[in-house]
């Protein structure tokens, strides 16, 4: 297989993608990360700033949460954190434009840049599949309402978790995977290391962490089959969009301390979603992501 050997042909592979530019050279990525921390740094700043003088009295305020609700401002906080890493991308965005090596889009596909169609029709398909299971969980086990949402903290939860779930398939499978893929030539290296990564990142005990680390090896080889970011950011996005729902419509908890059973029912919500996507594609050519090169047929 392919994923497996040492690309030649770096036009061809998302990966090596960045090789083919004619200003590529190895050290770049490492100032463009360096870059983008500072930048970081600075917007989170700013973005503390912000809402120290704005939005003080909100979060004290029935129009961002629930008061009914005995964890309601847990919701407001979450959507805060969020904020904090969806600024990683215009911190990205701007750092990159600084290096210059090679255009943003490059980092999103290797195909010619962001396929709209490719992505709703994803997040559509991954909604339904994650959508049917939680629905039928819900019935078999039961539960318990909570609702902590207001109209506007619903609304400003799904937006923030769009972004905050694309600025992570941004860092790991665009930027890093990229550039890992570039270093080794060998896409199986790349997916791997950019999945240990994103693991790393996410503050779980065991078995929390076996989750992630299964989904971001699945994002990773997604998006190196797909050639771009569109089908893992949906899946990303569509079940981050879920998890935060569930939380935010019932009495569970949003908890860093997952069970042997939460990760395995995680990890088979994913691939159900995930074999509901390529299944769909196959038979009906519906998505479009059959390649032109020999990974595809």
């Amino acid at each position: 297989m392919k994923i497996f050997q040492r690309v030649d042909d770096v036009k061809s592979d998302f990966c090596t993608f960045p090789r083919s530019f004619e200003k590529y050279r190895w050290y770049k990525p490492i100032l463009v990360a360096v870059l983008t921390f500072i930048f970081y740094f600075i917007l989170s700043i700013l973005c503390d700033v912000l809402f120290g003088i704005f939005f003080p009295e909100l979060f004290s305020s029935s129009l961002l949460y629930n008061p009914n609700s005995s964890q309601g401002l847990e919701t407001v906080e979450g959507i805060y954190t969020s904020i904090n890493i969806a600024i990683i991308i215009p911190s990205f965005f701007i750092s990159s434009m600084v290096v210059r090596d090679r255009p943003f889009s490059s980092y999103l596909s290797s195909r010619g840049g962001w396929n709209w169609e490719i992505f709703v029709k994803s997040s559509v398909i991954a909604l339904i599949a994650y959508g049917i299971i939680t629905l039928v969980e819900f019935l078999i086990f039961g539960v318990e309402f909570d609702n902590k949402f207001t109209i506007l903290t619903l609304l400003a939860m799904i937006i923030v978790t769009l972004f905050q779930s694309f600025a992570e398939e941004l860092m790991c499978r665009g930027f890093l995977m990229q550039t890992l893929g570039s270093w080794f030539r060998i896409p199986v290296v790349a997916i791997i290391l950019q999945a240990l990564f994103f693991t790393v990142i996410h503050s779980y005990n065991i078995m929390g962490l076996v989750d992630v680390l299964f989904s971001g090896l699945c994002y990773g080889v997604i998006a190196w089959y797909c050639d771009g970011l569109e089908v893992s950011s949906a899946l990303h996005s569509v079940h981050n969009i879920i998890v935060f729902l569930t939380a935010g419509l019932t009495a569970t908890e949003l908890s860093n301390n997952i069970t042997f059973e939460g990760s395995l029912e995680g990890i088979l919500i994913s691939l159900a979603a995930i074999a509901a996507i390529f299944l769909i594609d196959r038979k009906y050519n519906w998505i479009g992501l059959k390649r032109d090169n020999s990974v595809s047929e």
